[in-house]
């Protein structure tokens, strides 16, 4: 990848010749002019080229972890955007911190572009086809007027490597059939989760139906979901239980197409509309099993701090 990103690197990659811990590594900032140019599937191809970089990348600093420390991860070579395997030179470094900032650029262009609304980008999702039958005095307003913030910041962290990015949360578009967060989240004007953050992924629902904010316990479901970014699919099933007077949990099964999956756990509140927190414990599946090649592990917990 050419031009546009201008690396920010932390100031120990020109201390050391020896390989560093994959808790150095910070993102790069990656401009997200370069992709305004990208049409959907563009953008989509461009995040599979940047999976596989990232799984080549990986391969090389745990190579160079093991010689400098000793230490082998079969178990655990990849993790996007963080690596499970520790150490890595410097090149190896600035490679890896580019790679994310440029993942972080696809997102934000793929989010300006409505690029989950999917093929044809203007056809509505199912899940959105009762609330465009409602009457249009019904939905003057849209989603976010229920929700009118703010919001505040979700810090993610990598619960391996403890790699931490945050989001703040804000409405991005808001229409008459559907709202579209920052954090990835798009809820439909009937208050249906279309699309939603697991993780570092952000997954939209191709059948099926996820919840629907505010939250009602007792409520469960299933949905084939594919990810925004990469195009990997997979299934969620999910069940809503009261945390208390409060808080409702969502505690949710998903599976990879090929194998693999895990478990994702979120908490909301019935004046949020994306989860307070969340942990996901996803393992990926066989590549050889996946026509869509590698879809990345994830460990993630996230919390949501109030403004």
């Amino acid at each position: 990848m050419q031009g546009g990103a201008v690396l920010s690197i932390v100031g120990s990659l020109f201390l050391s010749a020896c390989a560093m811990a994959s808790t150095d590594v910070a993102a790069a900032d990656g401009s997200p002019l370069r992709y305004q140019a990208y049409e959907c599937d563009q953008i989509e191809a461009e995040a599979r080229r940047l999976n596989t970089r990232v799984l080549q990348v990986g391969g090389r600093r745990e190579e160079a972890a093991s010689k400098d420390r000793g230490i082998t991860a079969v178990d655990a070579v990849l993790f996007w955007p963080a690596l499970f395997a520790p150490g890595g030179t410097a090149d190896q470094q600035v490679e890896f911190a580019r790679l994310m900032g440029a993942r972080d650029a696809l997102h934000q262009v793929s989010i300006q572009k409505r690029c989950g609304m999917g093929p044809g980008r203007d056809t509505a999702l199912p899940s959105t086809t009762a609330a465009l039958r409602t009457p249009a005095a019904a939905v003057t307003k849209g989603h976010a007027a229920r929700f009118p913030g703010p919001f505040g910041t979700l810090v993610l962290t990598d619960s391996l490597t403890r790699v931490k990015r945050s989001i703040v949360v804000k409405v991005e578009e808001d229409g008459p059939a559907r709202t579209v967060y920052s954090t990835g989240d798009v809820i439909a004007s009937d208050g249906t989760v279309l699309e939603t953050r697991v993780g570092e992924l952000v997954i939209r629902t191709e059948s099926g139906a996820l919840w629907a904010v505010p939250v009602r316990p007792g409520t469960s479901g299933q949905a084939a979901f594919v990810t925004t970014l990469g195009g990997f699919k997979g299934v969620i099933r999910w069940q809503a239980v009261a945390e208390d007077a409060s808080r409702v949990r969502i505690d949710a099964t998903t599976y990879w197409a090929g194998g693999g999956g895990g478990r994702f756990v979120a908490s909301y509140a019935p004046d949020s509309p994306v989860a307070l927190s969340f942990k996901t414990e996803i393992s990926s599946p066989a590549a050889a099993s996946y026509a869509q090649g590698y879809a990345p592990p994830d460990r993630t917990t996230a919390v949501l701090t109030r403004r």
